[in-house]
């Protein structure tokens, strides 16, 4: 009797909590002693534990953030493809330019416009776009190509001056119809020449048809005249080709000397073989002689027996110089026997006091090379330390 009555009492403390936690009594049997959508468990009634996760059937978890670019997140890898465009700025045509893409907007050319480098330097002018089948660029502009310094990639077209043949060609300095811009110093650099198909096209056949550098690497291949020169002593600089019997001779100043694998020189020159790293002769060719104590380099020959000897006071000059390498007695009396750093040996001429001392000179024994300013020449002067 009293323990019904303690479980009646039970359950009316329970009541309301029905409507919001769902009470849970605490004896039965079976399910059916249970309230709605509870079980009995353990002696227990106890409602079905509620999990706060994704179960098996839900939606998977969104894309990490490097697969699915969302305003506000970092730009995805496509917006880092190589750009082959301008970026667009305030400069006018004519006005200078900065050809870089990572160039400041006042630094770059207005709309309709590109800034053309030539030579591909640093600095640029702005110059009109243009179509290359149109004729859109007027009285003495050319249209031609453009391209990037930054990645050497074509960005598009410009009218730049149109150039006459043979003069020099470049980026924004365009050759005329019938001409080739043919390299002469780097891909970058060239001269209009005419172009040809035979030799009979080269001014009534004084010339030659031949294939010439290309000016960018990716152009296709085009024939051009190419001057014969006949003369010695002439430039053969890029496409000028030397005459019969001629051969370019390298250097800083390129010409057209005597060739002597097959002949000798002439009264006054001598034969000098160039020669490869290896020590194979190239080519051979006739120098004007120079005898000792005149000034030698490329194109002069120093007389047998003589070195061309380099100084760079009192003033950089070659020098030819008595060899004395075999013989130090080929100096005579009047210079002294040197060794240079390359090993070989020349004749120094002595200088008396009050002469100079700097170049291919040594002073007379009592006497020292002396300069009192930096700078300055030196001069030969008595030695007074002894006194």
């Amino acid at each position: 009797m009293i323990r019904a009555l303690l479980l009646s009492l039970s359950c009316l403390l329970c009541l309301p909590l029905l409507f919001t936690e769902g009470c849970s009594q605490t004896v039965c049997t079976a399910d059916t002693s249970c309230g709605d959508g509870q079980t009995c468990q353990a002696g227990k009634c106890v409602s079905p534990e509620v999990d706060g996760g994704l179960d098996a059937s839900s939606s998977e978890p969104p894309p990490y953030p490097d697969t699915d670019w969302k305003d506000g997140s970092f730009a995805g890898p496509e917006s880092f493809v190589e750009k082959t465009t301008q970026p667009v700025g305030t400069r006018k045509e004519g006005e200078t330019c900065n050809p870089e893409i990572t160039a400041i907007a006042q630094d770059r050319c207005a709309d309709g416009m590109l800034c053309v480098a030539p030579y591909l330097r640093r600095v640029g002018l702005c110059m009109k776009s243009c179509t290359p089948d149109a004729a859109t660029c007027g009285a003495g502009k050319r249209c031609g190509p453009v391209y990037s310094v930054d990645t050497g990639k074509a960005l598009g077209h410009a009218c730049g001056v149109a150039v006459e043949a043979g003069e020099r060609c470049t980026f924004g300095r365009y050759c005329k119809d019938g001409f080739y811009c043919s390299a002469i110093n780097g891909k970058y650099d060239g001269v209009c020449l005419k172009t040809c198909k035979d030799r009979s096209e080269c001014d009534g056949g004084k010339g030659w048809c031949d294939e010439a550098k290309p000016f960018l690497t990716e152009n296709s291949k085009q024939q051009v005249c190419v001057a014969l020169l006949a003369d010695k002593g002439a430039r053969c600089v890029g496409p000028v080709l030397c005459g019969s019997g001629l051969t370019c001779v390298e250097g800083s100043r390129p010409t057209c000397r005597l060739g002597c694998d097959q002949r000798p020189c002439p009264t006054g020159e001598t034969c000098v073989a160039t020669k490869d790293s290896k020590g194979n002769t190239l080519y051979s060719a006739c120098y004007p002689v120079v005898p000792v104590g005149g000034h030698c380099g490329t194109g002069l020959a120093c007389e047998g027996g003589s070195a061309c000897v380099g100084f760079s006071q009192p003033t950089r000059m070659l020098v030819c110089m008595k060899d004395c390498t075999k013989d130090a007695q080929v100096c005579g009396t009047g210079g002294t026997c040197v060794e240079l750093s390359s090993g070989r040996k020349v004749c120094y001429a002595f200088a008396k006091e009050g002469a100079l001392c700097d170049g291919p000179t040594r002073c007379e024994s009592g006497l020292r090379c002396v300069s009192f300013k930096a700078g300055e020449p030196r001069h030969c002067v008595k030695d007074c330390t002894a006194d």
